[in-house]
């Protein structure tokens, strides 16, 4: 069995205005399934860490796609995942308190921001499709983006809150082609 690793990388350098961007892209084949890696790039901004550190929850989604490109055909979506990260401080304990939906709803706790964004923007290892499922000679296009999750402020807190609309991002669709020449 051969080992099939895709990197996608850019420089974090490209993006020079306050807008997420998915980076550093990468597929390998693991025991059983098709692992996914990538990082979200400028997520935070000063307001956000401001309000995370003052109680505001932050959920980041993960949408992670993998389509089956069909030449003369519309391409064929083989399986779309949601992956959810939540943030949260938690100010008695003064720690960061992280749950991470891949890993089974798994809670990590950081003691800085800076440990805490690494853990929320990233996406180690994730299983995308049993390698079962992958068909030889076939080309795939994998597809991912993340969002910030829409959260609903309680009755008025949005007037009280005047920076919340400075928390909305979405990055576009970061894509990477294959083709799965590996044996079963």
């Amino acid at each position: 069995m051969g080992i099939l690793i895709f990197l996608l990388l850019m420089p974090s350098s490209v993006n020079a205005g306050r807008s997420a961007l998915v980076n550093d892209l990468a597929l390998i084949n693991g025991t059983d399934s098709l692992l996914t890696f990538f990082k979200i790039a400028d997520a935070f901004s000063p307001e956000m860490e401001n309000g995370v550190q003052n109680g505001i929850p932050v959920t980041f989604t993960f949408y992670i796609a993998l389509d089956r490109v069909r030449s003369g055909w519309p391409d064929e979506e083989i399986i779309i995942h949601t992956v959810d990260h939540t943030l949260t401080y938690e100010t008695l304990k003064e720690r960061y308190r992280l749950v991470l939906a891949e890993k089974g709803e798994v809670e990590v706790f950081a003691k800085d921001f800076a440990e805490a964004r690494r853990y929320m923007s990233a996406i180690n290892g994730f299983p995308i499709v049993s390698l079962d499922l992958l068909e030889k000679g076939t080309k795939y296009r994998l597809r991912v983006k993340a969002r910030l999750a829409e959260k609903k402020l309680p009755l008025n807190f949005h007037y009280i809150i005047p920076f919340w609309s400075l928390w909305d991002f979405e990055t576009e669709w970061r894509e990477l082609e294959f083709s799965w020449d590996i044996e079963k």
